[in-house]
């Protein structure tokens, strides 16, 4: 079973969630992904979950929501019952808790789609970083 992680940046338009569906299908169909992590922070996580949960009726896939912080906001759009929260996150300094969830969620993934459209952003680092790794990365943005 392949795997994929979504990273981006904080804030997205909305206007991409077509390319990020028809994405995420192509990636079930064609690619056989079918575990998917996500994290927690910014509208591009929120519209990653929210694209998943939509094919989630469709096609038998996992959606594992990879947690920063183990406390909850008060508008919580995931389902509790699929968050993980790594050994490695929870070690970690807070000030490097997204860091190394992202770097959780890179090393077990052999394809990322991201939303990246500055080279002056972390999203731009773990973009280059999976790359490095040898994944597959799909950047939906036009821009980088």
């Amino acid at each position: 079973m392949r795997s994929c992680t979504f990273i981006g940046h904080k804030d997205c338009p909305q206007e991409i969630k077509e390319k990020l569906c028809e994405t995420v299908e192509d990636l079930i169909v064609n690619s056989d992904v079918r575990r998917f992590y996500v994290g927690t922070h910014g509208s591009f996580d929120r519209l990653a979950y929210k694209v998943l949960c939509d094919f989630e009726s469709k096609y038998e896939i996992e959606i594992i929501v990879v947690l920063s912080y183990l406390y909850h906001k008060k508008d919580v759009y995931y389902d509790l019952s699929k968050t993980v929260f790594p050994e490695e996150v929870d070690k970690a300094d807070k000030k490097y808790a997204i860091v190394r969830r992202n770097e959780f969620m890179i090393k077990r993934s052999q394809v990322l789609v991201c939303y990246v459209n500055n080279m002056v952003s972390n999203s731009y680092k773990y973009m280059t970083q999976a790359l490095k790794k040898g994944l597959r990365v799909i950047n939906i943005s036009d821009v980088v």
